[in-house]
């Protein structure tokens, strides 16, 4: 890994985020369905994240978490995005980045973590499918793709329904 630093997000940092999620994504960002689970709903900043170089603070990713409801049941959150600055990807740098996120997610007395994502790589971050029809977005999600962490074993089955963003 290269030599970073994980903290929190500074109220400075969005317009190199934003930056970072240009490069990282392109324009096809907006189209993703965990994206409309997100618009227009604040993320939660204490427990947002970017990986600085301790060389000179550049931010080489970000994580960002957004509070969310799954039927009629609070306490869950939507995992992203994870942006790394495509000349870092392989370094290690998304994985620290949530596990971090996760560390400080579940301290906070939050129940489930939820993504779109593949399976391959946050499976070993402690992720696992949910059944299908589970967890219903509100846009076209491949049902292999929704992966959850419990911060709690067990809390998976309490949750059932549409996914909706807290305000």
């Amino acid at each position: 890994m290269i030599d970073i630093v994980i903290a929190g997000e500074e109220t400075g940092d969005a317009e190199s985020i934003a930056a970072l999620y240009e490069r990282a994504f392109g324009p096809g960002r907006f189209a993703r369905t965990a994206y409309r689970v997100r618009e227009s709903h604040r993320f939660q900043y204490d427990l947002s994240r970017v990986a600085r170089l301790n060389s000179d603070g550049t931010i080489k990713g970000t994580l960002r978490f957004t509070a969310i409801s799954i039927g009629d049941k609070s306490g869950a959150l939507l995992l992203g995005p994870l942006a790394v600055d495509p000349a870092s990807v392989g370094t290690g740098i998304g994985r620290a980045m949530v596990k971090d996120g996760l560390s400080r997610a579940c301290s906070k007395n939050y129940g489930l973590v939820v993504l779109v994502g593949d399976l391959d790589y946050y499976q070993q971050l402690g992720f696992q499918r949910t059944r299908p029809g589970q967890l219903i977005f509100p846009g076209p999600v491949d049902p292999m793709r929704i992966l959850v962490h419990e911060c709690r074993q067990g809390v998976l089955e309490n949750y059932s329904g549409h996914v909706t963003a807290v305000r």
